[in-house]
């Protein structure tokens, strides 16, 4: 425990003149330096070479994780007990504390075992880099290990007894995703509606689309994309104005494709959906 703390203060110590100060600005190129230089040491990590860290470290750096710290002689010998699969950064954000000392954190994936255990999926580290004999040297790393949360997916049946017969839901959301099935002209017990009539069977299929959308917050505003199959395309481009009243700010994305056929008789037109509401 006093080492834990000894090299927690010496970490402390090295990025504290940050405080009271007024941070430098950013050099691009230092930034894509330390960057690359970091994306480097993983890539030693995972192919066991010990050259970058002999090369790129100081002597007296030293590396904290969930397994305790490590001096840069530890470092070297621990990349003989690990086996790294795959690993991706992302999220750098590099302040300069000094002409000569850099503080940069990151986000990183890893898929991998240390002595045999499985190592934390997603961590946030730290880094620190001192400048030496004109060199950027990493003088201190730390990791600590993240919980990410998996995105609930959430579910919604417009017509419940029509979808489990079918084997479909109509509506599912990820986050701030939505997508949703196509829509057809139907009643609630499955049955085409409006034969004959493509316009009034795409006013239906709208209509159905504008409840699911309610039904989770969203308006046409959010829609990204729309496809929209029909089985006779002139028809369909005749009457397809009615969509200007559907989208009053713009259009979204999307694909009009004329089918052989959909899937109940005398169906004429199907639309489905994806959306996005910004947080």
């Amino acid at each position: 425990m006093k080492r834990m703390m000894l090299v927690l203060m010496m970490a402390i110590g090295l990025s504290s003149v940050t405080f009271g100060q007024t941070k430098l600005s950013k050099d691009p190129k230092v930034e894509a330096e330390i960057i690359a230089l970091e994306k480097a040491g993983w890539e030693a990590w995972k192919n066991k070479s010990p050259a970058w860290y002999q090369a790129n470290t100081t002597d007296e750096a030293v590396a904290i994780n969930i397994g305790g710290v490590a001096n840069k002689a530890q470092m070297i010998n621990d990349l003989t007990v690990c086996e790294v699969k795959s690993f991706a950064l992302d999220n750098f954000n590099l302040v300069m504390l000094s002409s000569d000392v850099i503080m940069m954190t990151y986000t990183a994936e890893q898929d991998g075992v240390c002595n045999g255990e499985k190592i934390a999926p997603h961590v946030r580290s730290t880094v620190n880099y001192v400048k030496r004999g004109g060199r950027w040297l990493e003088a201190m790393y730390a990791e600590t290990p993240m919980q990410v949360q998996k995105e609930k997916h959430e579910t919604f049946a417009l017509r419940p007894a029509v979808e489990k017969e079918y084997g479909y839901i109509h509506a599912m959301r990820i986050g701030e995703d939505l997508k949703i099935s196509g829509a057809v002209s139907m009643d609630d017990k499955g049955s085409l509606t409006a034969p004959g009539n493509i316009e009034q069977q795409m006013k239906n299929c709208y209509a159905d689309l504008e409840k699911i959308l309610k039904h989770y917050g969203y308006t046409f505003d959010d829609v990204t994309v729309e496809n929209v199959f029909t089985t006779n395309m002139s028809d369909f481009i005749k009457v397809s104005g009615y969509r200007n009243s559907i989208y009053k700010n713009g259009f979204p994305t999307g694909t009009w494709l004329e089918v052989k056929g959909l899937a109940l008789p005398g169906q004429l037109i199907e639309i489905d959906m994806e959306a996005h509401k910004a947080k």
